[in-house]
């Protein structure tokens, strides 16, 4: 009766509601950051092991909007993978920057073994759907599923403004003091590594 999609559906036969936006966070290991340098800028991240999820492309475009205006980037690296959760651990482990949604990097921004990127330039969040294959024709179960999980993300929106997981402050700006200074290294190239489900 309902399926819950994150991203607007390509099957266009369903309507798709909207139900809540889920930020991204660009993210990264402390040890990455050490080892690389912390990138200043989207177009840094050239100069990265850059994460690829590649569940709809073999090529991934990151968009940053910043005081200067959009700027969207082919980003480059040696690993790929189709989860997000994959992704996250390879970031954890030091692998390369990653741009995942919230719910993914929440837990590893938490126990600081994530830090966040480029917190300055927004990235466009993607978007929870319900879809269902009516418009007219919706149980009254299905009715009221989709009423509660509208007012459920709203109110989570509302009570917490859906911020970032917390990180020491402190950390993070001895990372920056500690590596500001430090020049970035070449990505080296190579195939990518392909882990999917």
């Amino acid at each position: 009766d309902l399926a819950i999609r994150i991203g607007y559906p390509a099957d266009s036969s369903r309507i798709a509601r909207a139900i809540a936006p889920i930020p991204r966070y660009v993210c990264a290991a402390p040890a990455y950051l050490e080892r690389r340098g912390i990138p200043e800028s989207p177009q840094d991240l050239l100069q990265h092991d850059c994460l690829h999820y590649n569940l709809i492309s073999e090529r991934e475009e990151w968009t940053f909007l910043g005081d200067s205006g959009e700027q969207t980037l082919a980003i480059k690296g040696s690993f790929c993978s189709n989860n997000g959760d994959v992704l996250a651990e390879a970031a954890a482990q030091g692998l390369g920057v990653t741009l995942l949604p919230s719910f993914i990097v929440e837990q590893g921004l938490a126990d600081g073994r994530l830090v966040t990127v480029l917190d300055e330039y927004a990235r466009t969040p993607l978007t929870l759907f319900a879809l269902y294959p009516s418009r007219q024709l919706v149980p009254a179960k299905t009715r009221r599923f989709l009423d509660h999980l509208l007012t459920e993300f709203a109110q989570s929106a509302t009570s917490a403004d859906r911020p970032r997981p917390a990180q020491p402050a402190a950390t993070r700006c001895a990372y920056r003091r500690k590596l500001r200074r430090r020049s970035l290294v070449p990505v080296r190239p190579g195939r990518c590594r392909r882990f999917r489900n």
